[in-house]
């Protein structure tokens, strides 16, 4: 007999089997208590590694399914928050993934606008600076890695 099958008859017989910090704890009537009591010492260590196995399957299963949870929650989210994007007018990629939708954010109290790429997320460029319209280039002039600057200035 497995200490997992053990503490299934225990439990079955109406005892009540648990962790404290001197060992396990048997709750339950006397009598039953009584018939079991040698049974329980000859496998000790058993009933508590099977006790210790559970407690941690139970806490694995709660940690999985509080992050699926969570997942589920971002992706609500962001789903919901996703702003809608808009098709370049020529029909022309203007992302280096190759995308023709962009999304613009309004910044500087809405004097400028910061366009990215609605697929990816790519910054693409500032087609409103200060209330200054600037013309945005396709994808061949889009940056291609951090710490590229303009030289001159």
């Amino acid at each position: 007999m497995t200490a997992r099958e053990l503490l299934d008859e225990l439990r079955q017989a109406g005892l009540s089997i648990s962790l404290t910090a001197e060992g396990l704890r048997v709750d339950g009537p006397a009598a039953i208590r009584e018939v079991f009591r040698e049974r329980i010492r000859a496998h000790k260590q058993e009933l508590i590694d099977a006790i210790r196995k559970e407690e941690w399957e139970r806490d694995e299963y709660q940690r999985r399914m509080s992050l699926a949870r969570l997942k589920e929650v971002v992706r609500e989210r962001l789903q919901r928050n996703r702003p809608e994007g808009k098709r370049s007018t020529n029909g022309v990629a203007i992302c280096p993934c190759g995308s023709t939708e962009y999304v613009d954010h309004p910044i500087h109290g809405g004097q400028s606008l910061r366009r990215d790429c609605a697929r990816c997320g790519r910054f693409i460029g500032f087609p409103l600076w200060y209330g200054v319209q600037r013309a945005i280039a396709g994808p061949e002039s889009a940056p291609r890695g951090p710490g590229k600057r303009l030289q001159g200035k």
